[in-house]
């Protein structure tokens, strides 16, 4: 089965979920036990409408210039997917290559103090 996960900073997670439930694209969130705070929310989606998807991308990076969408892949390697064509980034995003889709925005990532 074909699954996406979508690897979410705390602090943009409203804005992620806003824009797929304006796109219709349906997800759900992969539970986390721990006792300390959680650094990122991983949500799945339940298919994988690629139109809509590539929509997405654009439209919630193109809301803010420090937004920022990575596309992680399988060997760990990643691509910045700001300013990729549709074209570009359904080569990118062939259920073959990608793992994950990181969404984030510079403006509310505060550096880790244990990675200074």
């Amino acid at each position: 089965m074909l699954r996406m996960e979508l690897v979410i900073h705390p602090n943009v997670q409203q804005s992620v979920r806003d824009e797929l439930n304006q796109f219709g694209i349906r997800y759900h969130e992969l539970e986390f036990f721990s006792a300390t705070p959680v650094e990122q929310v991983v949500l799945i989606l339940d298919s994988i409408p690629w139109e809509p998807l590539f929509g997405l991308i654009g439209v919630w990076v193109g809301r803010r210039s420090s937004r920022k969408v990575d596309i992680v892949f399988s060997d760990g390697s990643k691509i910045n997917a700001n300013g990729l064509s549709q074209s570009e980034l359904k080569e990118l995003l062939s259920e073959h290559q990608q793992r994950s889709i990181q969404f984030y925005d510079l403006s509310d990532v505060t550096p880790r103090k244990d990675a200074e």
